[in-house]
């Protein structure tokens, strides 16, 4: 392998760890979005009149829903690495 292939193969390695730790770091803030989400709706249901609380409970769950959806749509089959190798 030379030197260049082996500078490359670096290159993908630390490009493919930070996806990963980005891909954690959305995980962890959806959650913490979605059960603030969810927060609210229990405080709005205890805490506001019905018909506001109605309306509080379907923005949120319609964020909880938006947050379920939202997918890395960056994945691929090949590895983008020369000759078919991989990591």
């Amino acid at each position: 392998m030379s030197v260049w292939d082996r500078d490359q193969l670096e290159v993908v390695s630390r490009l493919h760890e930070r996806v990963q730790r980005l891909e954690n770091q959305n995980e962890a803030l959806k959650t913490s979005l979605t059960t603030a989400f969810k927060l609210l709706l229990h405080l709005g249901n205890a805490t506001l009149p019905p018909e506001r609380s109605g309306t509080l409970a379907t923005k949120c769950q319609g964020q909880i829903a938006s947050l379920k959806t939202i997918r890395p749509d960056h994945k691929q089959k090949t590895t983008g690495l020369p000759s078919g190798r991989s990591l």
